[in-house]
């Protein structure tokens, strides 16, 4: 099962169960609802700046199990 990060809310959304969809420079993003699909729609550019990273191992190991993947803006 695949998970994206919702780039509006930033909710983990499931792609075989995610509300909405949307392609954006050969990308596809993956929305939690039809609100934050539209919202992306409208401007879509401040959204696609952020991807998601991995913690780095030395904090992940001090975290425990409970760390996740961060979000991260690129410039």
């Amino acid at each position: 099962m695949m998970t994206h990060i919702d780039p509006i809310c930033g909710m983990q959304v499931n792609q075989q169960n995610a509300a909405s969809r949307s392609a954006h420079q050969g990308k596809t993003f993956y929305f939690c609802s039809e609100d934050c699909k539209k919202q992306f729609d409208q401007d879509p550019e401040p959204y696609v700046q952020w991807e998601v990273r991995e913690p780095c191992r030395e904090y992940a190991e001090s975290a425990g199990p409970a760390s996740r993947p961060f979000m991260r803006r690129t410039l």
